[in-house]
């Protein structure tokens, strides 16, 4: 009996990136697909409690179950596995996001809090993103991520599930020049965001220019961090704890409080 595969993202149903997973771990695996209505990016994880859900069945022609959900993508996961989903799926796969979640993206990423509530549930998850740049040649990461996928259940990476979700980004290379796979930490180099004023400044309108500064800092060290392995045209992943509690901070304070 094929095992379950639970597939969403924070880009909508209809993304490219989702039909590029879709496409290759139907042949595996049995695939439901919950993802939201409409993009959903930057949402984090984010979910709705003040305000009912709205799902509805989207038909395939390849047969693969899926619905969309007018919520945020942990919406989506709620969703899928307190009320579609007869029993829990084996796995949860997020993506392929068109544009990179490395460093503090992490933290505000859909596709990152995808894979962090199925953990949340005792689920094992990978997230998968790719280079904005790239994204039109999306499908062809596919298969690149179901390699991934299997590497880390083959030696066993999936078994710690409620502990350790895994975050995996392709870098702005096509994917016959990407130079291979870094196991890397999380960076924390962050962005130098800027505001743009729209219809007059005394109207207090205000618009985010994501990421135009660029970086306020960065490391530089790609056999490291995940920004820097990536910017070095390495295809990357980061074992993401969902304990974050400070280990040595929190003997301190026993310590002395």
């Amino acid at each position: 009996m094929r095992k379950t595969v639970l597939i969403s993202n924070d880009d909508g149903y209809f993304a490219d990136g989702i039909e590029a997973l879709i496409s290759v771990f139907r042949e595996k695996y049995h695939v439901v697909v919950v993802a939201p209505e409409t993009e959903q990016s930057g949402k984090s994880h984010s979910f709705t409690f003040r305000s009912p859900l709205n799902y509805k069945k989207i038909e395939r022609s390849d047969g693969v179950e899926c619905f969309s959900v007018d919520g945020s993508p942990s919406d989506c996961v709620k969703v899928a596995l307190a009320h579609l989903l007869p029993q829990k799926p084996d796995f949860v796969i997020s993506g392929i996001n068109a544009g990179e979640n490395i460093g503090i993206a992490t933290f505000y990423s859909g596709t990152c809090a995808v894979a962090r509530e199925a953990g949340f549930w005792r689920i094992p998850a990978v997230s998968f993103s790719l280079h904005s740049q790239q994204k039109d040649g999306v499908r062809e990461y596919g298969k690149l991520a179901l390699e991934v996928f299997e590497n880390l259940l083959e030696k066993g990476f999936l078994d710690k599930a409620g502990k350790t979700i895994y975050n995996v980004n392709f870098p702005d290379k096509p994917i016959n020049e990407i130079k291979g796979m870094k196991v890397v930490r999380q960076s924390l180099a962050y962005y130098k965001d800027t505001y743009i004023i729209e219809d007059g400044a005394a109207s207090g309108k205000i618009r985010l220019r994501a990421n135009d500064e660029g970086m306020a800092e960065t490391e530089t060290d790609h056999e490291t961090f995940d920004i820097a392995a990536s910017f070095a045209g390495y295809s990357t992943i980061t074992p993401i704890l969902l304990d974050a509690t400070d280990e040595e901070m929190l003997k301190n304070l026993r310590g002395k409080w």
